[in-house]
């Protein structure tokens, strides 16, 4: 069992405190960070962007990060979020436990 991180971005605080409490209300994620909004830059279709997004942080562990994976790829209001993961070399025995708990697990 290990801790996977996962990211992705959305346009409004709001949005992801929405998506953050479904995650959570579902057990699939132990832990959701939604930090301040930064400026993205990027090109889309053809055109150069900049937006003001939200980073969302994503907490779970590796028997749910699938199922996080798929289900904000359903609900996510972008047409081509990002959703990326990590996994976490060292996780403290403390917070894994914690994060067992939340998500149900042994």
């Amino acid at each position: 069992m290990s801790v996977v991180i996962i990211q992705t971005t959305v346009p409004e605080a709001a949005t992801g405190q929405k998506l953050a409490d479904q995650l959570l209300d579902q057990k699939l994620v132990a832990c959701v960070w939604i930090l301040p909004a930064m400026h993205s830059h990027y090109n889309w279709k053809g055109k150069r962007e900049c937006d003001r997004e939200h980073l969302m942080i994503i907490k779970t562990l590796t028997e749910k990060s699938d199922a996080v994976f798929q289900w904000l790829s359903a609900e996510h209001p972008y047409e081509c979020p990002e959703i990326i993961s990590l996994a976490a070399e060292k996780v403290s025995a403390g917070y894994l436990g914690f994060m067992q708990r939340e998500l149900d697990l042994p």
